[in-house]
């Protein structure tokens, strides 16, 4: 369009460890019929996204509230076994399905995202990486280094990066638009550009025409640094 804008991306955010309830989202019927109907559009009209977002999984009635099972071997084992049902028709659709990982969820850290993309092993399979979802008050102080340590090990299967912002409030997260927090944007889109080039970055957490124009203009002026 003018704005020079695509559609990268479908967010269905399904919940796999409760793939039944739509309180996350959608829930699996949903995100099978639009698989199916992606399959029958992909031929038709190509430029149909082919990315499609969900959650990482969690036992928790609440997305951000940790659930202790998220974090047990069978979890990830759940996930796993959920995840290769969906392959062949996200093959039939020529369709990726992106995990978006979250500090209370399943895919957690790098150890775990690792390990779920080492079982599934499947070009189909991806993440949807969004930097501040991971951070906590604990680990806030170490986020340049903890993400950074993270894209290289995960970069390559990044397929979609949301920019937003955090700062800490009252010794909570708060979460924001670019430029309105105290990431450390220069480096960040440095670690981008070097381990996921190939992913699409997508700004988060403003909420007016005016604000996504103000933290694109920061979003691009950061990446020249």
């Amino acid at each position: 369009d003018e704005e020079g804008l695509s559609l990268e991306a479908l967010g269905a955010h399904v919940n796999p460890l409760q793939p039944d309830s739509s309180s996350h989202g959608l829930n699996s019927d949903t995100l099978n019929a639009l698989l199916e109907f992606l399959v029958a559009q992909r031929s038709a009209e190509p430029r149909m996204p082919a990315r499609v977002v969900i959650w990482s999984g969690t036992l928790s009635g609440r997305q951000s509230t940790p659930h202790p099972g998220n974090q047990n071997p069978g979890a990830l084992a759940e996930l796993v076994s959920w995840t290769r049902t969906w392959i062949p028709l996200l093959e039939s659709a020529d369709a990726q399905l992106l995990f978006k990982p979250h500090h209370a969820h399943v895919l957690f850290d790098a150890d775990v995202m690792e390990s779920f993309l080492e079982k599934i092993e499947s070009a189909q399979i991806g993440l949807a990486l969004d930097p501040c979802a991971l951070l906590m008050p604990r680990n806030f102080h170490e986020r340049e280094a903890l993400l950074e340590k993270m894209l290289k090990r995960i970069g390559e299967h990044v397929r979609l990066v949301h920019l937003r912002d955090a700062r800490i409030k009252q010794f909570a997260i708060e979460l924001c638009g670019p430029g309105q927090g105290q990431m450390g944007y220069a480096g960040l889109l440095r670690q981008l550009r070097k381990y996921a080039p190939d992913a699409p970055l997508l700004i988060d957490g403003v909420e007016s025409e005016q604000m996504l124009k103000r933290a694109r203009e920061y979003v691009e002026l950061q990446s020249k640094l």
